[in-house]
């Protein structure tokens, strides 16, 4: 559990000059929070990406994707995620799978 808090916390570190707003930073730490639970999968980089086109209807909502770019068993690979905030500033995360 201190391992993923560490991890998070460095996360966050090294997106806080890419990410704009907090809330894409919080985007990317949620999104973070989701992958999977692979002993010794790294987090090598993440980034802020248009929304998905079928996110994009609810004129309510704030829709923005996030891109975590990881290595876990010698193989690297990007994790997508669709992320959306409410008018309450509410966030939520939805995987969209393995991108790259």
């Amino acid at each position: 559990m201190i391992k993923i808090a560490i991890t998070l916390a460095m996360l966050l570190c090294a997106t806080a000059t890419h990410a704009q707003t907090a809330i894409e930073k919080l985007c990317i730490v949620t999104s973070a929070q989701d992958l999977p639970r692979v002993p010794g999968l790294e987090i090598k980089a993440s980034r802020i990406t248009i929304a998905p086109a079928e996110y994009l209807g609810n004129q309510d909502m704030k829709y923005f994707g996030a891109e975590i770019d990881v290595v876990a068993a010698g193989q690297s690979m990007t994790f997508a995620f669709a992320c959306g905030t409410s008018p309450r500033q509410q966030i939520f995360t939805r995987s969209i799978g393995i991108v790259r």
